[in-house]
């Protein structure tokens, strides 16, 4: 794509405010604090250079997003770095499309009966790509559009698998023995 030369430069004011994206992506891919600032300037360098291919600006974050996870994995490959996260889920109570009583103790049942390790374990355990979308939609913040957008799936197939997971979540959770007891989660 042929862009002008103003085009362009506002381009690349554009992608100078999103540094700080960028710097929480790579933090949030479990980025080891001494290579991020190398990480992050391979990333920066390489969204500057491209940014002109870039067809819809909308996209912007998603397109970012892409660039971080690649350079993350070469980068990790060329320097024998291992990633490894921890995978932690904010409050999204109240959230469109997870406002369900069973997607309340799913949640419940996380944050309060869960090690981080049977979460991670439980979460990969799902057929792909659902650990992909929980991850992106709740560990870096994306929303479904942005996940649709990124796995370039439609977006009611991604609300599905995401509806599905949940689903799986619970039936999970309750196999480990947590059941609900007065509205709290007992084991």
């Amino acid at each position: 794509m042929k862009l002008s030369k103003e085009e362009l430069m506002k381009r690349h004011d554009i992608l100078c405010e999103k540094y700080i994206l960028i710097k929480d992506f790579v933090s949030n891919l479990g980025v080891p604090e001494n290579y991020r600032e190398d990480l992050i300037q391979e990333i920066f360098v390489a969204a500057y250079i491209n940014i002109h291919k870039l067809n819809d600006m909308d996209r912007l974050n998603a397109w970012l997003y892409r660039i971080s996870y690649r350079k993350m994995i070469l980068f990790g490959k060329a320097h024998r770095v291992r990633f490894e996260k921890e995978i932690s889920y904010p409050d999204y109570y109240g959230e469109s499309g997870i406002e369900s009583e069973e997607d309340k103790y799913v949640w419940s049942a996380m944050d309060n009966c869960l090690t981080d390790e049977e979460l991670c374990e439980m979460i990969n355990s799902l057929k792909p790509p659902a650990p992909y979308i929980i991850k992106l939609r709740f560990e870096m913040g994306f929303n479904l559009k942005e996940i649709s957008d990124l796995l370039d799936m439609k977006y009611n197939t991604v609300k599905t698998i995401e509806r599905r997971a949940f689903k799986r979540l619970k039936v999970m959770i309750e196999e480990r023995g947590y059941r609900k007891h007065d509205g709290k989660e007992a084991q």
